[in-house]
């Protein structure tokens, strides 16, 4: 990803049935009600007198659910706040109304009358934030206890010398690992009480390899029980799926995270990930595709069925103009969800075109075994995945804990396969203040993404990021991409810019936007038919020659 997100095997899915009940983004809040059950009938019809009651007086975005017999759930469908009515001791029947400490909680959080969703959100986020870092705590804890015992690289040596983590500042004290030490401690950073040949046999591990985008590749296991898609991903997204267990087809670059290369007309069986994830056929040059190509990539992604296209946004992107050029018809899909590398907005714009769907981000790495860091909703707010991953933002100077844009320091949460402790993915990015957003995640963190740590350009003043040079150049690219090539020679910096037509950039304007970012470099431009690929055959936005 982004890398706006370097994924390791795509959005697998292993959601519940439609009709059960899913664990939204926010943690429950419980609340007891304390019931005498008198009897078992007499007790059930009670708590459904006081299920009927809460749908009557809350908002009609909020739904009340009957779980168990003694257990009511309460759901903001507008913000994913959830809590729980627990009913345990005292004298209640199907006549009793609903007790004031459960109405003064509902209006207190916003779930009675109609308040505007900024002070819904507002009420709601105190207690959410609390419950969230109390949680973050007990699940970085429980990482840090489950890595002593059972990882030779954790449990050997001084740096990890605490018994547990009491505290979300003791975390920081411990030390930053890298893809070097991933390279060099592949067998010591795997749980000793995993039986990994078995799992690997029955398909719940993969060996997987990162590309190679910011150095060698490196092996890693990566758990595929580790659900990819975010919670209430369809409220999420705003996309309702007709299948309840979307299809996903991958097209990314051969050598992106897997050890097996994706080149040739492999059997279909043998590029699936389940029943649910489909690699399809890919390419040393995306730029150099045929009508062969395209007719059999369009012909697997209609016969599997899919709903989202998971990919690398330039080979989507070339993919799309290469098929307009031959006329063919472009797949309908649900959503395309892009990642590996950095998307520019530009070409966002061009793939919704293109395919005629949203298209959205997830951000992640091969190196975290599954674990996803973030995903990008339908308002376009970043959220952090909190569920999977804990993440800190390091200054790449004094490498300590930042507000501004710093290095991304992941804890995975999820992965107990091969657990990372503060890994620099190499990748930067910055938390975001408190941002209103609607969607289903609106609880987790915000964050804004920034591109590959190895593409920011030094300035005298510092740095500058892709984000920041998208941010300069997007008003003045209407739809395509572009790349920037700085000289190893002296300080110029050519913009070559993928366009379909001169309509769609204006020159003389995106010169002026770089020049003003980029002070003290010198700026030219140019119109390419196709960008240059690095050695993990991706496009980085930014490179030198």
């Amino acid at each position: 990803m982004a890398e706006s997100s370097r994924h390791s095997s795509g959005p697998t899915t292993s959601r519940p049935p439609r009709g059960r009940t899913r664990r939204p983004s926010s943690p429950p809040t419980n609340v007891g009600i304390r019931c005498w059950k008198q009897s078992t009938t007499e007790f059930f019809l009670a708590v459904m007198s006081i299920e009927q009651k809460l749908k009557s007086i809350c908002h009609h975005s909020v739904s009340v659910s009957l779980l168990a017999p003694d257990l009511l759930q309460v759901r903001d469908g507008r913000t994913g706040f959830i809590f729980d009515i627990e009913f345990g001791a005292v004298d209640v029947t199907s006549e009793t109304e609903i007790p004031d400490e459960i109405l003064s909680f509902l209006k207190k959080v916003g779930c009675v009358g109609d308040l505007p969703i900024e002070q819904v959100q507002d009420r709601q986020r105190p207690i959410v934030t609390n419950l969230r870092d109390s949680q973050t705590l007990e699940r970085i804890s429980e990482v840090y206890e489950h890595a002593k015992a059972f990882v030779p690289f954790y449990s050997i040596g001084d740096a990890y010398w605490r018994n547990e983590i009491t505290s979300l500042d003791e975390i920081v004290e411990l030390p930053i690992i890298n893809k070097d030490i991933l390279k060099r401690e592949f067998l010591n950073l795997i749980s000793s009480n995993i039986d990994t040949s078995t799992l690997l046999s029955d398909g719940a591990l993969r060996f997987a390899r990162t590309s190679g985008s910011t150095s060698d590749r490196v092996q890693v296991l990566t758990d595929l029980r580790i659900d990819r898609m975010p919670p209430d991903y369809e409220s999420v997204w705003d996309v309702a799926f007709v299948d309840g267990h979307p299809r996903t087809s991958v097209l990314t670059s051969p050598l992106c995270g897997s050890n097996d290369c994706n080149i040739g007309r492999k059997k279909r069986s043998d590029r699936m990930i389940g029943d649910h994830t489909l690699y399809l056929e890919s390419t040393f040059d995306i730029s150099r595709i045929d009508r062969d190509f395209i007719d059999y990539t369009f012909s697997e992604i209609s016969e599997f069925r899919s709903s989202i296209i998971f990919g690398n946004p330039y080979y989507l992107h070339i993919l799309a103009d290469k098929a307009q050029e031959l006329g063919l018809a472009v797949p309908s899909v649900d959503i395309i969800l892009t990642s590996f590398q950095f998307m520019p907005e530009c070409q966002r714009r061009l793939l919704e075109k293109r395919y005629r769907c949203p298209v959205r981000n997830i951000y992640s790495a091969t190196e975290l075994g599954g674990c996803n860091v973030g995903f990008e909703c339908s308002e376009g707010n970043w959220h952090l995945n909190e569920s999977q991953c804990y993440v800190e933002f390091v200054d790449p100077r004094t490498r300590e804990v930042s507000k501004n844009v710093g290095s991304i320091v992941v804890t995975t949460l999820a992965n107990r396969v091969s657990p990372l402790m503060r890994y620099e993915t190499g990748d930067m990015g910055c938390i975001e203040g408190e941002i209103h957003c609607g969607c289903a995640a609106s609880n987790w963190r915000c964050f804004t993404f920034h591109g590959r740590s190895i593409e920011a350009i030094p300035t005298e003043t510092g740095f500058v990021t892709p984000r920041a040079i998208d941010n300069a150049v997007d008003p003045f690219i209407r739809e395509g991409a572009y790349q920037l090539a700085c000289s190893k020679k002296d300080n110029s910096i050519r913009l070559d810019v993928l366009v379909e037509s001169e309509e769609n950039f204006v020159p003389l304007a995106l010169v002026d936007a770089l020049r003003e970012l980029l002070f003290d470099h010198d700026i030219s431009i140019r119109r390419v038919e196709a960008l240059t690929f690095a050695r993990s055959y991706k496009t980085p936005m930014v490179y030198a020659e």
